[in-house]
């Protein structure tokens, strides 16, 4: 086969770093909370937790808008008796997540 030596290539190859320091930082909270009788009252018990820990954020000067319930999980709980792995309703478990945005890093 015949080249065709007209054809030029060029290739060039780099990499590049750059470093910044960080202006903003995320922080998730997390709580969860029982109750053998009733979902109702361990909902309430965490709301109570969160509702502590979302004022103690606003305290120390974090903004609402930067405060953002990621998730809430209500769930029965149920245990195994042994010999006979029969299942038995054992309560409730509330689960909750906040994600906090923390603007001012000094």
């Amino acid at each position: 086969q015949k080249v065709d030596i007209t054809q030029r290539t060029l290739t060039v190859q780099g990499y590049a770093h750059m470093y910044v320091a960080p202006n903003i930082c995320y922080i998730k909270f997390s709580s969860a909370s029982t109750d053998k009788e009733s979902a109702s009252v361990a909902f309430k018990s965490n709301a109570i937790i969160m509702g502590r820990i979302a004022e103690e954020l606003k305290a120390k000067g974090v903004e609402e808008k930067d405060m953002q319930t990621l998730n809430v999980h209500l769930s029965p709980q149920y245990r195994y008796e042994g010999v006979t792995n029969k299942k038995f309703h054992d309560g409730y478990l509330v689960q909750q997540d906040l994600q906090v945005k923390i603007r001012d890093l000094s």
